[in-house]
């Protein structure tokens, strides 16, 4: 048994030997040198960290309260309430310093030291629902165990905090060796789970084991295609999103809702449409509005929004964006409905300025007969020659767009004047 035991010693020696030491880059900065710290999640480097923090920061309460806390965490309880007790002096309002004491107190049979020690601690943090649990067993060991009984070698807190007079303490190794039949201090962990609601899924590990104290993993909402992120179901916003110091189990949801994009209707005089102002639509989504032109007036649309004519009704489909759609109302004029008499060589045509070399007027029509009135025609494109024009607009006097010749053309018909006329079969 006894070899058994040496060689516990020298693995826990050994294994103090391996761990990685960041040597002179504890110099100065005392917070840069917590933060190190406090950012570490191995048990083993955080407490190497710590221990170099402490010579390089000896006055720094918060430095020795985390390597207390690492001592405690590997039963070395009377050097880390040392440490604990250092902390409280260069911090007297540090509460957590205080049940650190008590923790200890207690492991080292100290119920009335353990119970002065969360008593003066939740005196300045009353809510910490820990401590007062452990403040009730304390109490019940001291009346269990008969006062007066502890180790010489252990301050007080009476003699902390100057009641009564101090010992000096023997001096302790920093490392114990710890004894083979004594099982590994198991660490307290928590249960983060993340979870993703209608239209959206999470990016990150969606369910963490964390040591008690220690920061969860980042974790990101994604909303899908025409949704966004709105909020967790605990009522936090921020996405990413990190659990800090976790101290219990979290179970939370990403909640979306769909993207909603506003479409605006206008309208000119000369007519209205049902539904105009602004619509919200969500996206993806589409829209309509009822269009009403006043009598002899006809109907136009544009703007940022893509539609189109169905018949009395401006459809407009696949919103993604905000848009605004601006509608006209434009004079039907009322037209000859034969071109009887006209002349070919006094024609006009409106569209043909903007014909390269094309002359306006003395151009070469199809047979003008049969004909109707502008605006009852079927097709639209203007003959300039042997060229084959297709206008822009509903009336056929809109600017010219693209030509072919004459045999080329699939829709066939000519304007002479203010008539529309249809050439004869070949």
């Amino acid at each position: 048994m006894k070899k058994t035991f040496l060689i516990s010693g020298l693995m826990v020696f050994g294994l103090s030997m391996l761990l990685p030491v960041t040597a002179p880059l504890f110099a100065a900065d005392c917070q840069v040198i917590g933060g190190e710290i406090e950012s570490e999640t191995n048990l083993l480097k955080r407490q190497a960290l710590a221990r170099q923090g402490v010579v390089a920061c000896p006055d720094d309460p918060r430095i020795n309260f985390h390597y207390a806390y690492s001592l405690e965490r590997f039963r070395q309880y009377r050097e880390a309430l040392k440490h604990y007790q250092q902390a409280a002096i260069h911090d007297p309002e540090f509460a957590a310093s205080y049940f650190g004491m008590g923790d200890m107190y207690l492991q080292l049979g100290r119920p009335e030291d353990a119970v002065k020690a969360y008593e003066f601690g939740l005196a300045l943090a009353p809510e910490a629902g820990r401590a007062q649990r452990s403040l009730a067993e304390a109490r019940s060991r001291l009346q269990e165990q008969a006062t007066g009984r502890h180790d010489d070698d252990v301050t007080s807190f009476a003699g902390l905090m100057g009641l009564e007079p101090e010992q000096e303490p023997d001096p302790e190794p920093v490392v114990e060796a710890v004894p083979q039949q004594e099982e590994p201090p198991k660490a307290v962990t928590h249960l983060l789970v993340y979870a993703a609601g209608a239209g959206g899924s999470i990016a990150g590990d969606v369910s963490q084991q964390v040591v008690e104290g220690e920061d969860g993993r980042k974790v990101t909402a994604e909303p899908e295609v025409g949704y966004q992120f709105v909020a967790w179901s605990d009522g936090r916003t921020d996405n990413p999103r990190v659990d800090s110091g976790v101290s219990r189990d979290v179970t939370v949801a990403a909640g979306f809702a769909p993207v909603v994009y506003t479409v605006t209707a206008l309208t000119g005089p000369n007519g209205d449409i049902a539904g105009r102002g602004s619509q919200p639509v969500v996206h993806g989504g589409e829209v309509g509005f009822a269009v009403k032109p006043g009598a002899g007036y006809i109907a136009s649309a544009e703007g940022s929004c893509d539609g189109y004519f169905d018949g009395d009704l401006y459809r407009i489909g696949s919103v993604t964006a905000d848009c605004t759609v601006n509608f006209t109302f434009a004079a039907i004029r009322d037209e000859p409905e034969d071109a009887a008499g006209v002349s070919v060589d006094e024609v006009v045509v409106e569209a043909a300025v903007e014909a390269p070399g094309v002359e306006a007027t003395a151009v070469e029509m199809a047979s003008p007969e049969p004909s109707t009135a502008v605006s009852d025609k079927p097709l639209e494109g203007e003959r300039l020659g042997d060229t084959w024009w297709r206008v822009q607009g509903s009336d056929g006097a809109g600017s010219i767009t693209e030509s072919a010749t004459v045999g080329q053309k699939m829709e066939q018909g000519g304007r002479l004047g203010d008539t529309w006329l249809r050439p004869l079969p070949d």
